[in-house]
């Protein structure tokens, strides 16, 4: 909506066109009657969030008085929207006399410093906070023959006594350069200690004639403020010691530590000069140049595309930026890229991906039935988990970090359904052991494990490649251009991984797999290497990232326990057939590994893991807020949906471990006398119903041949290499008594 000159509003003719900023524009008009002249600021977008800013900003300027805040004196409406009537000032603005004179001689910038700091104390004592203080919105003016600061557009005001309201929604609102670190978290819960932040920012400028806070984009300006990241003043030049304890107590990140009043800023910095003679100097552009003006917001919003606000975008940064960030406030509608496209291609690849690491590591799709029931839920697991971080990588590109929760949720669930199947298979399997034949056990116990501990395994390493599908996806997503790379963590995964490799080779050569856990280790330390450490963003994908490799290596490393634990009664079934012994002494093996729930070697490099994950989040440089609070959701996730799985599983599996290696023994012994029929009783073996005569079921073995029984390996190789008569004394107790009886070694 643009106004012509002459044209009546209200009790107001317009002059001439002012300028325009990102919500309003600004007209120079003449009172009808009076003939003074004011500036009318007219909201030239619509939105009930916006309007009630400017209304507000209308209502709470309205009462306040003083020199050094330009004041509201009426408040109209021009077709529906309302105008604020503005105090006229024919002068420019601080930030274009900066643009222009550079650094401030002290006087000068202690009498700038001073009328500002008044003024702003002077709105805090009223109930304002400005949250978007910056050299552009002070205005300077030729009174008494020196220049005399306004602080104008008070329009991002909040009361210091309400909580709601239309500045309570959230939103990041302000100039990056000037913004104190706790508005880019929660605008919402803001207060005047913000506004000393921004203060401080304009004294550093002020006194230095630069910026505090400088970089190459508005993310890295975002990064140096919110991690105080500024050159000390002090290294500019000389300056008093009070204007480096004030700029420096007001630049503080934490708000806790910060400078806690304007009052006492303004305390701080201390004396106060007589005002030096000042003028505007002739060619900085005063508000009655209307000239060089930026297109209206509405213009840059929906005119993006044309001729003349394309080639100007091209060649204003400014703009560029004020578009950027009312597109990020206010949500524009048709702007925000749709995410469920890459929240399908995210599923089908988690799903393709899922099918390949599981016919990888089974031998061939054809052997996803000996998953039995579990592959198709796993699938679907992997599927969703893709579609997450496809979600989840948009946010990120976006800058918009989603919780540590909604990146690992998917492997945790995976994790879950593997002990599930485990579990579940082993109470299958102790429910049948009872009532088969003694001979049958071993081929029984080894089928079973088939869908049991392949099960388990299969979901730890779908869980692991997820997880690092999550450390690969963050770092292609941040890290774009950058050319970072940090050694720390990839030389804390290759130097301590050799060594836990080593050190199994040579003092632990039952372990079979450790080849993998090594890779997978390397392979996190290695990308998260590569993760940039330049804005805030980063901080989270960097959090993210260590996150995903410590549970990476974790998975990894449990699972090729679980792979040993599964050799170890494949080996005790295969020798069985042959070797009885040997099946006798891998089963009891077997045994006494799955009773251990946590070897050392799996804790080493579960502890190796979380070192490397740990080595990006304390070498990196951006301090991201609620990081703690983040990962605290995410162990207590971990707790309440892996740790009763993990804990049901353990329960019901040692239950079948301990029927299951007697079991074992008995069928070994089974195999040389084929008449000693013997079950499981506590911590011994006692004759089975189809024991043979004159053995009665419930007799306890005490020795064989004269070898007492202790363990069946010994037992049965000797058994084996006997070389006499066809019947073998049996020692057994029957009702507290010791008796020996003669079985054959023939069977019926």
């Amino acid at each position: 909506m643009e106004l012509s000159p002459g044209t009546v509003v209200d009790r107001y003719t317009v002059d001439t066109l002012l300028g325009r900023g990102g919500m309003a524009t600004v007209y120079r008009v003449r009172h009808n009657q009076l003939g003074s002249l004011h500036a009318l600021k007219v909201l030239h977008t619509g939105g009930p969030h916006v309007t009630e800013r400017l209304v507000l900003e209308g209502r709470l300027q309205g009462g306040l008085h003083h020199p050094g805040v330009l004041r509201v004196t009426d408040l109209v409406e021009i077709e529906g929207h309302p105008a604020l009537v503005l105090e006229f000032v024919d002068g420019c603005t601080l930030e274009e006399l900066l643009n222009q004179s550079g650094r401030l001689d002290d006087e000068r910038a202690d009498w700038l410093a001073r009328r500002i700091l008044e003024a702003v104390a002077a709105a805090h004592r009223h109930g304002l906070i400005h949250r978007d203080l910056k050299p552009g919105n002070v205005l300077l003016s030729e009174v008494d023959g020196t220049l005399q600061p306004k602080v104008a557009d008070f329009g991002l005001a909040k009361a210091l006594d309400t909580g709601s309201g239309p500045t309570a929604t959230g939103v990041a609102m302000g100039t990056p350069a000037y913004m104190a670190p706790e508005q880019f978290r929660d605008a919402a819960a803001v207060d005047a200690r913000a506004d000393v932040f921004s203060l401080g920012a304009m004294l550093y400028e002020l006194v230095t004639g630069r910026r505090a806070f400088e970089g190459d984009s508005m993310q890295e300006v975002m990064w140096r403020t919110v991690n105080g990241d500024y050159t000390p003043v002090r290294d500019h030049g000389p300056l008093p010691a009070a204007w480096e304890a004030a700029i420096d107590g007001a630049l503080r990140s934490d708000p806790d530590e910060r400078i806690g009043s304007v009052e006492d800023l303004l305390a701080i910095w201390g004396g106060d000069a007589a005002a030096p003679a000042w003028k505007l100097p002739e060619h900085v552009p005063t508000f009655d140049a209307p000239t060089g003006l930026h297109p209206s917001m509405s213009e840059l919003m929906e005119q993006a595309d044309a001729p003349h606000i394309a080639e100007h975008l091209a060649s204003c940064a400014a703009c560029r930026v004020e578009r950027k960030l009312y597109r990020e406030a206010f949500s524009v509608e048709g702007h925000a890229p749709r995410r469920w496209p890459r929240g399908l291609a995210g599923a089908g690849l988690g799903a393709l991906t899922g099918l390949a690491v599981l016919a990888a590591g089974l031998g061939g799709l054809g052997q996803l039935v000996m998953l039995g029931p579990w592959w198709p839920p796993l699938l679907v697991l992997a599927a969703i988990g893709g579609a997450r971080l496809g979600v989840g990588s948009h946010a990120l590109a976006a800058g918009r970090g989603k919780g540590l929760v909604s990146w690992h949720l998917s492997p945790a669930l995976l994790l879950v359904l593997g002990m599930a199947g485990c579990g579940m298979g082993a109470m299958v399997a102790a429910g049948v052991l009872p009532h088969a034949a003694v001979v049958d056990v071993p081929a029984m116990v080894a089928a079973g494990a088939s869908v049991t501990l392949m099960a388990w395994s299969a979901a730890q390493l779908l869980a692991t490649a997820l997880l690092l599908a999550t450390l690969g996806l963050v770092v292609w997503t941040r890290r774009l251009a950058s050319r970072a790379f940090d050694p720390g963590p990839v030389g804390v995964a290759i130097g301590g991984g050799a060594v836990l490799w080593l050190a199994e080779a040579v003092l632990a050569t039952d372990r079979t797999a450790t080849l993998l856990v090594y890779a997978t280790v390397v392979a996190a330390g290695g990308l998260l290497a590569l993760l940039p450490d330049e804005g805030p963003a980063d901080a989270h994908g960097r959090l993210v990232g260590g996150t995903a490799a410590a549970l990476a290596g974790a998975s990894a490393a449990l699972g090729v326990q679980i792979l040993d634990l599964q050799a170890l009664l494949e080996e005790a079934a295969h020798s069985q057939q042959w070797e009885p012994a040997e099946g006798a002494l891998a089963a009891q093996a077997f045994g006494e590994a799955w009773s251990q729930a946590l070897n050392p070697w799996t804790l080493a490099w579960v502890g190796l893991a979380a070192l490397v994950g740990l080595a990006v989040l304390l070498r990196g440089r951006a301090r991201l807020p609620g990081a703690g609070r983040d990962l605290g959701r995410l162990a207590a996730v971990l707790v309440v949906v892996v740790g009763p799985a993990a804990a049901w599983n353990a329960r019901v599996t040692q239950e079948l471990v301990d029927a299951l290696v007697p079991a074992w023994q008995a069928a070994a012994v089974a195999a040389q006398v084929p008449g000693l029929v013997l079950r499981a009783e506590g911590e011994g073996l006692v004759a089975a119903a189809e024991a043979m005569d004159p053995l009665v079921p419930g007799d306890q073995l005490v020795a064989v041949d004269g070898l007492a029984f202790h363990e069946a390996a010994p037992l049965v190789e000797h058994l084996a290499e006997r070389d006499g008569p066809e019947v073998v004394p049996v020692t057994v107790t029957r009702e507290q008594r010791l008796l020996e009886i003669e079985l054959s070694l023939a069977s019926e």
